[in-house]
């Protein structure tokens, strides 16, 4: 049983972005999914060095 406060709680933000997602989808509308990730590879050194030649 949770506590009584726990229904004071804001839904969480990344579940109402991927319903609002999930209906655009559902229109057909082409989604390009820039949610919270969490990579498992590296970064392709490529970009990684294109990234460093426009750090001041």
């Amino acid at each position: 049983m949770y506590a009584d406060r726990i229904n004071s709680l804001p839904p969480y933000l990344f579940a109402t972005i991927d319903e609002a997602k999930a209906k655009m989808v559902a229109k057909g509308v082409n989604v390009i999914d820039f949610g919270v990730g969490d990579p498992d590879q590296l970064t392709p050194a490529h970009i990684v060095e294109s990234i460093c030649d426009y750090l001041p």
